[in-house]
């Protein structure tokens, strides 16, 4: 049952393309990437290309971490609704 669940949210290559394809059809997700990429480039050029880079590094740390958390504590839930399902403690 482990490497099941494994292969199904660690070891899908396809992943990556759907769910690009899945942030192309929210038009929110549209928008506030360009808004982003517009904010970046001017931050860049007021900052410099260095500082806005260190930025930005910093920046994508924190929010990869707090994406984890998020992620890691849902497949906890999974796996206790699973494990209730299957009757496995």
């Amino acid at each position: 049952m482990n490497c099941l669940l494994h292969s199904i949210f660690f070891d899908n290559p396809e992943l990556p393309e759907q769910v690009c394809r899945f942030c192309e059809s929210i038009p929110e997700y549209i928008q506030a990437r360009e808004e982003y990429y517009a904010l970046a480039q001017e931050l860049e050029e007021t900052m410099g290309r260095q500082w806005y880079f260190t930025f930005e590094d910093r920046l994508n740390q924190y929010c990869g971490w707090e994406s984890r958390a998020y992620y890691l504590f849902g497949l906890n839930l999974r796996r206790e609704i699973l494990e209730g399902l299957l009757g496995e403690r």
